[in-house]
């Protein structure tokens, strides 16, 4: 918070005095709930074609549009799911794909794949795109569509849920600053249009205002790394 006053303003606020003043006004900072992670030592099975594990759950990134990962997540609403499905650039930690439907269906992950920012058409040769192993992202349209895009497609080790840290990352932070912050009555009227346009706006003031401590207390769309 005092990293933003001191943007916001243009000269530098000391954390204590506004921490003091936090405190006076009685505002406290949410603190999202630690997840009880359950993971697996070692690899069940020998990855096989087309299960490659590119990424190795080395988060680093040299520079933009190298190393991508997707996921999808389920936010409820009065009439059913809405699923997000997204795409994260490692570089800069900007969501650089969205799409949202009904269920965790292909389409969407096809539909989200179309959305990525390319030149010609095509990703960088060098480019991963991490996912599960769930049958969206195993199945060969999905492998085709990769591809066609001139990317790689990464896979995470089967029972290790650590493979997935970045995406969720995210995900628990908009869940946690945007839905969990509702009454129970504002969730039992939430519909899916609403959730739709919380995300939205949600993911867009992420990529361009949200701060990141590991990105050098700069937005993504702000970040510039070493390059």
């Amino acid at each position: 918070m005092a990293v933003y006053l001191s943007k916001l303003n243009g000269f530098a606020i000391n954390h204590k005095h506004v921490a003091r003043l936090m405190r006076l006004q009685g505002l406290n900072s949410r603190v999202r709930p630690k997840r009880r992670i359950h993971y697996k030592t070692e690899l069940l099975e020998p990855v096989q074609e087309p299960l490659y594990n590119v990424l190795k759950r080395d988060f680093s990134s040299s520079g933009p549009m190298t190393k991508l990962v997707t996921d999808m997540t389920f936010v409820p609403a009065r009439e059913s799911w809405v699923v997000l499905s997204t795409i994260k650039d490692l570089f800069n930690h900007k969501i650089v794909a969205w799409e949202t439907g009904s269920s965790a269906a292909q389409q969407l992950a096809l539909a989200m794949l179309n959305k990525l920012p390319t030149k010609e058409g095509l990703l960088p040769s060098y480019c991963v795109i991490r996912s599960d192993r769930g049958g969206t992202y195993t199945s060969m349209s999905y492998v085709k569509a990769v591809r066609k895009l001139g990317a790689r497609p990464s896979y995470s080790r089967r029972g290790i849920c650590l493979d997935n840290a970045s995406m969720e990352t995210f995900y628990g932070h908009m869940k946690s600053e945007m839905f969990r912050r509702m009454t129970p009555q504002e969730r039992i009227e939430q519909t899916r249009a609403k959730a739709q346009e919380i995300i939205d706006d949600y993911i867009t003031w992420y990529n361009t205002e949200r701060i990141q401590r590991s990105l050098g207390y700069v937005s993504p769309e702000e970040f510039k790394g070493s390059m």
